[in-house]
């Protein structure tokens, strides 16, 4: 996924997760988190904000 991804993209997998949190998705939000964290981390770094952003999202996804 990552070797596609830029760091453009993000911006739609971002509110994608939004929407996923918003509607009680978790199941299908926690996957498609994982992957995003992870091709945002090998894109970015850990610690860009994008990726910080994705993680909290992650995270708010497993509390649903």
């Amino acid at each position: 996924m990552e070797r596609k991804l830029k760091e453009e993209n993000l911006d739609v997998l971002e509110t994608f997760l939004k929407l996923c949190i918003e509607t009680g998705w978790s199941v299908v939000g926690v996957e498609t988190g994982k992957l995003i964290s992870e091709a945002s981390e090998a894109l970015l770094g850990l610690g860009h904000i994008k990726t910080l952003i994705f993680l909290g999202n992650l995270a708010e996804l497993y509390k649903n």
